[in-house]
């Protein structure tokens, strides 16, 4: 049988911090991706489906770190973040999500590896792994569906079975297949305003770009 290993996506400009924390945490187990660029943050969320995302935030007017929280916060599935900040009094105002459960965590830089370590473990342990749900890739594919109805445009991953196009307001829309729930999301992210909406989810490839293209 095959162990689940958690996985972590590092999001920080500082380079040293990326290495070392990817270091500390591939010995402790963990399956770790960082990245320099927070732009990226959604379009890795989306691929590697981390149990935890390390994200640096500034401070309290580092807006496209607190837009990018917002939106693993308010994903079909949510992602536990944990902050890194040298900002002194940001743990005061994080603390729990408006259900009640704990989703983010603040580590003061610098910071002790064993304090690291334990904050990661515990995110981890919060969530439940994505399991793999065995799925056999209809025919047709997404993107011959979308061309199919006069979507020239397209941008596919079929090994994932992930498309995207821009609709006539130039919006990016989404569809993909997510194995923990057994169904096709879809979702559009706001141009300029880094905001993703949830349009629902539909069992058939054939569904999911009706209710794309109708959204």
């Amino acid at each position: 049988m095959q162990i689940h290993r958690p996985s972590v996506l590092v999001v920080d400009d500082d380079f040293d911090i990326c290495a070392l924390v990817t270091a500390i945490l591939s010995d402790e187990g963990f399956l770790v991706t960082s990245t320099h660029d927070l732009t990226a943050l959604p379009e890795m969320a989306e691929r590697l489906q981390p149990d935890v995302v390390l994200l640096e935030v500034k401070g309290y007017a580092d807006q496209a770190a607190w837009d990018a929280a917002y939106w693993l916060h308010q994903r079909a599935n949510p992602i536990p973040i944990i902050m890194f900040t040298t900002h002194p009094h940001l743990a005061d105002v994080i603390g729990v999500t408006p259900s009640g459960e704990m989703f983010i965590t603040v580590i003061q830089k610098p910071f002790e590896l064993q304090e690291l370590i334990a904050k990661v473990k515990a995110a981890a342990a919060g969530r439940p792994p994505m399991m793999k749900v065995p799925h056999f890739k209809p025919t047709p594919c997404l993107s011959d569906l979308l061309k199919r109805k006069g979507i020239a445009d397209v941008d596919e991953d079929t090994e994932r079975e992930w498309v995207a196009f821009k609709d006539e307001r130039g919006a990016q829309i989404q569809i993909y297949w997510w194995a923990q729930a057994s169904a096709y999301c879809i979702c559009r992210l706001i141009p300029g305003a880094e905001i993703t909406e949830d349009l629902g989810k539909c069992r058939t490839p054939e569904e999911a770009v009706e209710r794309a293209l109708s959204a």
